[in-house]
C-alpha cells in the first residue's frame, strides 16, 4: 500500500514531460547567466537534482511493487524443480541437497518470523505442549526458544567442518518453551515406561524407557514429524543417528503419525526460504530404507548408499581401551564394574566400549582394604572417606592433587584413543592458570612452554611463551607422562573451572565433574551412573586430595545405606566426606560430544 502512496504522489510529477518548465514557473529564477555565472549555474544544478530525485523515487516504487507481486506469485505457486522423485532413496535424496546460505540466527529468526507462523495462520504452536501463541514480527514470542531436533550434541561439536550450517537447517528447528528446551538437553526419543519425571503440558513427558535410559517422549500428534526431521539430518548431513537415538522407535513413530498437511505445508515453507525439501514428508513409504541403511552403515549419507564401509579398521563399538600406566603383570587386575554393583533395582546407565564412560567404569581397582597412600609412601592419616582405591600410580611428586587427579583420567583416556588410532581424533590440550593452552602436539614435537612474569600497569602478570628445543618427536609414554607433570605444575581447579563448560544437573554423564575453582579449590570425578527406581540417578564419585595421594571412590556417609553410590542431586548440595558442592557445580571436559 505504501508502495502505491508514494507511485501516486510521484508519477504526475514525472510523465510530465516540462517537468523544469513547470519547476521554473512556480520558481522563477533569481539569477541570470549574464549577471552571475556561477550563482545562475548553482540554481540550474538544484533543480535538476530535485527532477532526479523524483524520478529515482518513482523507480523506487515501482521495484518494490514488482518485488511484491513475484513474491506473492512465488508463495502461491510452487516450481516444477520441488517435485521429489520417490523412486529410490538416492533419487529422493537430491532434493535434501541445498547450498547453505543462512547461519543459526538468521534460520533461528526465520523459523519464528516465516516458517512457524505461515503454517498456522499468524500462529505459533509449540512442538511438546501444542501451546498456541502469537507470532511476533521480528523476532520469538517472549518465553519461547528453538528447539533442535537432532541436538548439537550429535553434531560433532563445532570442530565439525559443517557445524554453522548443520545447526541453522531450518528442517531441524522448531518452536518450544525455554524451559523444556534447557530440561530436553539431548535426551533421545522414546516412550517412557513406568512413572514419568517430568511431565511436559499434556501429553509430552520425560522418564524412564524400558531399558532404563532417560528419555523423551512427544504428544502422538508430533512423533512422526520428529523421526522424519531426525532422518532428513542424518542423511542429508551425514551424521551418526543410531549412536545416539534408537531406530525401531523412529520407524515405528513414522508408521502410525503419517505426514499431515500442515507438516506438508511447512516442507513448502522451508522450500521457499533453504531451498530444499525433507524427502521422508513427500515419500513417507522410504523411511523403512532409509533406517536400514543408518543401522548397517552408522554414519549415513548418499556415498554410503552405494559404497561399502571399509573392512580393515575394526569398528568402534569392538574396540576395548588399554590402561597404559599398567604393567604386563597387572592387566588381569580386578575392574570397578565387576566389584562394585548397581544398589538393588537399579541398572546401569549404558555406554559404548570406546567412550570415557566405558573406559572409567572398568578402571582397575587395588585389592579391597587398600589405603590411601601420599606420594612420599606414607598413609594418609584420614582413612574413612574411601570406598576402594583405584590402581593407578601418583608419582614421586606433590603434583596430582584434586583437579590434577581428573585431568589425568581424562588425560589418559584420550592417550589410549590415540594410542589405538580411533575417530574422530581428540586433541590432548589443557589450560595453565594463566589461560593460556597447552597442547600436547606441541610438547610431543619438541616445544616447551615457558612462564613469564611481566608488569602491566604496575602489576605483576604472567604469559607463556614456547621454545623450540633440539629434540626429535617423541612420542613415548614417558614423554606423556612429563607433559602431564608440567600441566599439573600451572593447572588446578581454577584453570578447569575457566576451561570447561557447566553443565545442568539434569544433564550429567559419566566424567563429569563437581568442581569449585579457587585456591584452595576440589574437585570429584563421576566415575560411573545408574538408574534406580525410587531414587532415580545415583553416581559414583572418586577423588585425589591434598597432599597428592592415591585417587579413591568415595563412601556415602550422609546414606550409609546407598553407599558408595550416590543420589544425583538437582537442586541444594552435594555433601562428599571432605567436601560440600552446590548441585550446579556440575562441569564437562571439551570434546565429550565425540568420545
Amino acid at each position: 500500500m505504501t508502495c502505491i502512496v508514494i507511485l501516486k504522489q510521484t508519477l504526475p510529477s514525472v510523465v510530465n514531460d516540462d517537468i523544469k518548465r513547470k519547476v521554473m514557473r512556480n520558481n522563477p529564477p533569481r539569477y541570470s547567466l549574464s549577471d552571475s555565472p556561477l550563482l545562475y549555474l548553482r540554481e540550474q544544478l538544484s533543480l535538476w537534482a530535485i527532477s532526479l530525485w523524483a524520478i529515482s523515487l518513482w523507480a523506487l516504487s515501482l521495484s518494490l511493487l514488482f518485488i511484491s507481486i513475484v513474491g506473492d506469485t512465488t508463495v502461491a505457486q510452487a516450481t516444477p524443480k520441488d517435485k521429489v522423485d520417490c523412486s529410490s532413496l538416492n533419487a529422493a535424496l537430491k532434493s535434501a541437497q541445498h547450498k547453505p546460505k543462512y547461519k543459526y540466527r538468521r534460520a533461528r529468526k526465520l523459523m519464528f518470523t516465516k516458517v512457524e507462523p505461515a503454517a498456522e495462520e499468524g500462529e505459533i504452536v509449540t512442538l511438546y505442549t501444542g501451546q498456541r501463541r502469537a507470532a511476533r514480527r521480528s523476532k520469538a514470542p517472549q518465553g519461547l526458544n528453538c528447539e533442535h531436533l537432532f541436538p548439537r550434541a550429535w553434531m560433532g561439536g563445532k570442530r565439525s567442518r559443517h557445524y554453522k550450517y548443520i545447526e541453522a537447517d531450518l528442517h531441524n528447528l522448531f518452536p518450544t518453551e525455554i524451559k523444556v528446551n534447557s530440561r530436553r538437553g539431548h535426551l533421545p526419543f522414546e516412550e517412557v515406561s513406568g512413572h514419568h519425571s517430568y511431565r511436559i503440558g499434556l501429553d509430552s513427558k520425560i522418564g524412564l524407557s524400558s531399558e532404563g535410559e532417560e528419555v523423551i517422549e512427544p504428544r502422538p500428534q508430533v512423533r512422526g514429524d520428529i523421526a522424519r526431521a531426525l532422518l532428513y539430518m542424518a542423511l542429508r548431513w551425514e551424521l551418526p543417528l543410531n549412536k545416539y537415538q534408537p531406530l525401531e522407535v523412529l520407524k515405528r513413530w513414522s508408521s502410525l503419525d503419517t505426514p499431515s498437511q500442515r507438516e506438508e505445508a511447512r516442507d513448502d515453507l522451508i522450500y521457499q526460504q533453504q531451498g530444499n525439501r525433507n524427502p521422508f514428508v513427500s515419500c513417507p513409504n522410504l523411511v523403512n530404507e532409509a533406517i536400514s541403511v543408518i543401522s548397517r552403515h552408522g554414519r549415513s549419507g548418499r556415498s554410503d548408499l552405494s559404497t561399502p564401509s571399509s573392512q580393515n579398521q575394526a569398528p568402534q563399538d569392538q574396540v576395548q581401551l588399554g590402561y597404559s600406566w599398567l604393567k604386563e603383570s597387572d592387566k588381569s587386575v580386578e575392574r570397578l564394574s565387576d566389584r562394585i554393583f548397581p544398589p538393588s533395582g537399579a541398572q546401569r546407565v549404558k555406554s559404548s566400549p570406546a567412550s570415557f564412560a566405558h573406559w572409567l567404569r572398568n578402571i582397575p581397582l587395588l585389592p579391597q582394604g587398600s589405603e590411601v597412600l601420599l606420594y612420599d609412601g606414607q598413609q594418609k592419616s584420614y582413612q574413612g572417606a574411601h570406598y576402594a582405591v583405584l590402581d593407578i600410580d601418583i608419582g614421586e611428586r606433590d603434583l596430582q592433587q584434586c583437579a590434577d587427579a581428573a585431568i589425568r583420567l581424562r588425560a589418559e583416556y584420550l592417550y589410549a584413543r590415540l594410542h589405538q588410532g580411533l575417530k574422530p581424533r581428540i586433541p590432548i590440550s589443557f589450560n595453565y592458570t594463566t589461560g593460556d593452552k597447552i597442547p600436547y602436539d606441541r610438547w610431543r614435537r619438541g616445544d616447551r612452554p615457558k612462564v613469564e612474569e611481566y608488569k602491566k600497569r604496575g602489576k605483576r602478570r604472567w604469559r607463556v611463551k614456547w621454545k623450540r628445543r633440539r629434540a626429535k618427536t617423541d612420542k613415548s609414554y614417558q614423554q606423556f607422562r612429563r607433559y602431564l607433570n608440567n600441566i599439573f605444575s600451572y593447572a588446578g581447579t581454577a584453570s578447569l573451572s575457566q576451561e570447561l563448560s557447566r553443565r545442568s544437573p539434569h544433564d550429567i554423564h559419566i566424567g563429569d565433574l563437581y568442581l569449585r575453582g579457587g585456591f584452595p579449590g576440589h574437585a570429584v570425578i563421576v566415575m560411573d551412573l545408574a538408574r534406580h527406581p525410587k531414587h532415580g540417578l545415583v553416581m559414583l564419585l572418586a577423588q585425589s586430595y591434598m597432599p597428592a595421594q592415591s585417587p579413591h571412590l568415595l563412601k556415602n556417609l550422609e546414606d550409609p545405606s546407598l553407599s558408595p553410590w550416590y543420589k544425583v542431586p538437582r537442586r541444594g548440595q552435594l555433601i562428599t566426606p571432605e567436601w560440600t558442592f552446590s548441585a550446579t557445580n556440575l562441569y564437562r571436559f571439551k570434546g565429550r560430544d565425540q568420545d
